[in-house]
């Protein structure tokens, strides 16, 4: 076997999901051939939006914002049912405000360690799994919860406060759901000892609340989503290399797989479907 065969076989096993997407995406492609009328299905204000909420998140992670508020909350815990609110509920919070993909990022490592240092390893599978399930179904709330949400937020011109009137009865009932699951288990009493945890940097944390204070009115539609993923990109290059490496990484793997996304279900809407209105919502969030 040659080794360019094994580069591409090792490319596909270490991104699997990418891989997939680009797949989807020249079979859709033989279904709607492309032409330049793809470049009207592509929603650029949410992905200018993506891109800065991606940003901004990253840069309130690297202060370590997140861990400091979760290291507090955490440290109030005695018994393994409490901790298992805590670790859990972390992510449904936090996903309303950052992306649920960033929230696990954080909120996983960061649950592992404190069961290790409470000796309770048998709860990381049943802790990982109910963070999995809250971090998306806690998402579901706010526009920049998820990318399918910040799509349909302005696919539809939706108001804020429609998406989460819309979100709401779902959301408390998976909150009920995940309680439920909760006391279900058995509790037991877990002494531990928590170092004090560092504060956020304060310049990371200060730039980090601008930019997501200019992400807020890009949603709200008072500031042009793409002047504000402009500022942030120009801030961004601004910094060390190291920085603009750890967020584009990433980001540019979620921005092919959700534009891949955008293309197809648009594509496929509009020029194979005719679906009601009422319908069109389910459509987009299932192919996204």
């Amino acid at each position: 076997m040659s080794k360019f065969v094994k580069r591409c076989i090792g490319f596909v096993q270490k991104e699997t999901i990418l891989c997939i997407a680009i797949a989807l995406a020249l079979i859709f492609s033989m279904i709607v051939p492309p032409n330049l009328s793809y470049i009207a299905y592509v929603d650029w204000d949410t992905l200018f939006l993506l891109f800065s909420l991606m940003a901004v998140t990253k840069g309130f992670q690297k202060a370590g914002l997140f861990l400091y508020l979760g290291n507090h909350l955490i440290k109030r815990a005695t018994t393994s049912r409490k901790m298992l609110f805590s670790l859990v509920f972390l992510p449904f919070i936090s996903s309303m405000v950052i992306t649920n993909d960033v929230s696990l990022l954080i909120f996983v490592p960061f649950g592992l360690t404190v069961l290790q240092m409470a000796n309770q390893e048998s709860l990381i599978v049943p802790l990982v799994v109910m963070q999995t399930v809250a971090a998306n179904l806690g998402s579901m709330l706010t526009p920049m919860g998820n990318p399918q949400n910040l799509y349909l937020y302005t696919k539809f011109n939706l108001h804020f406060g429609q998406l989460c009137q819309l979100m709401l009865p779902y959301v408390l009932l998976s909150a009920l759901c995940l309680t439920l699951l909760i006391l279900f288990r058995r509790s037991t009493s877990v002494p531990m000892s928590f170092s004090p945890a560092k504060p956020p940097d304060p310049k990371c944390f200060l730039c980090s609340s601008v930019g997501f204070s200019l992400c807020l009115l890009g949603i709200f539609q008072t500031i042009p989503p793409i002047l504000i993923a402009l500022c942030i990109f120009i801030f961004l290059f601004s910094q060390t290399k190291v920085y603009w490496l750890t967020l584009t990484i990433p980001f540019w793997e979620h921005f092919l797989l959700f534009l891949f996304s955008l293309e197809t279900s648009d594509a496929l809407v509009t020029s194979r479907f005719s679906l009601p209105p009422s319908l069109q919502i389910t459509w987009h969030r299932w192919l996204c």
